[in-house]
């Protein structure tokens, strides 16, 4: 169980940032409901705890409907969902003001289309937010080969069942824990059967949480095993992988 809590957001800054977000050219009116929502994942209220970065939003969420159906009719935000009460006997979901979602990109959608010059723009203003939310640790989940700026490459997946060389890093001149996993998509949507994928997607938000609570985090030889057949798995699959979801 997770016994450690985020703190209130006293200064409001990372509501600030995210308002910004949607003076950046998406080519598109942001609905309100949308904003609404974006806040309420990324818990702007809050500072600290645990900070999860996929990398953009879907094409088809109901934002009107509101969190509890977005949350439900999306495969990846599911399992997130699922997987943190699971890993965390049920003290960890989505909408806990420990545990936050913000997109590399957030409001630019797959069918957008936008310009590299745009989302490496967005992901500079995302930078800043992460920055002021100032996350206890980040679970790296997103991965981007175009407009991609230099500081957001720390907090960037380094593809399936890898690790970075150090776990430690300066963020916009903060110290950052991570934890390197993969987009939830790639399991869910794309690579259903294999139960591998699953349960390394399971040990990493573990490796999150085991951060998070007690500063420490020990490598059994089982986990570098369902890493290493994970990265093989992977490496074998030659179809390019783009979120669905």
């Amino acid at each position: 169980p997770i016994t450690k809590r985020a703190s209130r957001d006293i200064c409001g800054d990372t509501g600030l940032f995210l308002d910004h977000l949607t003076e950046v050219n998406t080519q598109r009116t942001i609905p309100e409901a949308e904003v609404r929502i974006t806040r309420r994942f990324f818990n702007s209220g809050w500072s600290g705890g645990i900070t999860v970065i996929l990398l953009q939003p879907s094409n088809s969420h109901p934002y009107q409907k509101g969190f509890p159906s977005v949350i439900e009719e999306c495969p990846t935000y599911c399992f997130l969902n699922e997987g943190f009460k699971a890993v965390t006997c049920g003290t960890l979901r989505l909408g806990d003001g420990t545990l936050s979602i913000i997109d590399s990109a957030p409001f630019i959608r797959p069918w957008d289309n936008a310009p590299v010059e745009c989302r490496r723009e967005m992901r500079r203003q995302t930078s800043h937010i992460i920055r002021a939310k100032k996350p206890n640790v980040v679970l790296c989940m997103w991965q981007d080969k175009e407009g991609v700026p230099l500081r957001m490459t720390k907090v960037q997946s380094l593809g399936v069942g890898k690790d970075f060389t150090s776990s430690n890093t300066r963020f916009n001149g903060a110290p950052l824990e991570r934890v390197n996993s993969f987009h939830p998509s790639y399991a869910a949507n794309y690579n259903p059967h294999a139960s591998c994928f699953r349960q390394l997607l399971l040990l990493n938000i573990a490796q999150a949480c085991g951060i998070y609570e007690h500063g420490i985090w020990h490598e059994e030889e089982w986990m570098k095993e369902l890493k290493k057949r994970c990265t093989a798995e992977a490496s074998s699959m030659s179809s390019k992988f783009t979120p669905l979801d």
